[in-house]
């Protein structure tokens, strides 16, 4: 705000949590100079988190959302940037979207929505994901659960005859079967 004008003037600045005391000293060449003092306090962002509960992946299959609530219960607004207390299991691939948020003034929240994807070689189980804030304050966790896909299976014949209507085989003919097993969570056998 330096310099000579007779408009108002607005000085903007961005303060950490804190206790500050600023100055503005008016001066005049034809008055006496005027200095006013003002003194304030920041307090730090204090929050909480949440989350939507609960989910499952399907292990190679596409991702699972959770959406991550954060919300202002007292000091200055500011940004939360929100990461993993502990590593993910192996083979969970994650994203935050946005991977910070800042409590809107009016509604002191803001989201962010937690994108986990078990890939191939993920292991099946039940798993406890905790999310914390940055800076410092809200935790929250939720399961995670990766499954196997379904389970399917095919079976098909090498030969079959279609003789007047009725589907058969010879007598003295030998067929192969085929079976095809997909998905699941364990080993197939064929009886």
């Amino acid at each position: 705000c330096d310099g000579v004008t007779t408009d108002p003037q607005t000085a903007v600045h961005t303060y950490t949590a804190g206790i500050y005391t600023s100055k503005v000293i008016v001066e005049r060449s034809t008055a006496t100079t005027v200095v006013a003092r003002h003194a304030m306090t920041l307090v730090p962002l204090v929050y909480t988190l949440s989350n939507s509960g609960d989910v499952t992946a399907i292990k190679g299959g596409s991702g699972v959302a959770n959406t991550i609530t954060v919300t202002k219960t007292g000091g200055t607004a500011a940004a939360v940037e929100l990461q993993f207390l502990d590593p993910l299991p192996a083979g969970v691939t994650s994203s935050f979207d946005p991977a910070s948020c800042s409590p809107e003034p009016t509604e002191n929240t803001c989201t962010s929505t937690l994108t986990l994807t078990a890939g191939s070689d993920a292991i099946l189980g039940t798993y406890t994901i905790d999310v914390e804030g940055s800076p410092l304050s809200g935790t929250t966790s939720f399961t995670l659960g990766v499954a196997a896909p379904a389970l399917s299976v095919s079976c098909s014949a090498d030969k079959i005859k279609a003789t007047k209507g009725v589907t058969g085989i010879s007598a003295g003919e030998n067929v192969t079967w085929s079976a095809a097993a997909s998905g699941g969570d364990g080993t197939y056998a064929y009886d």
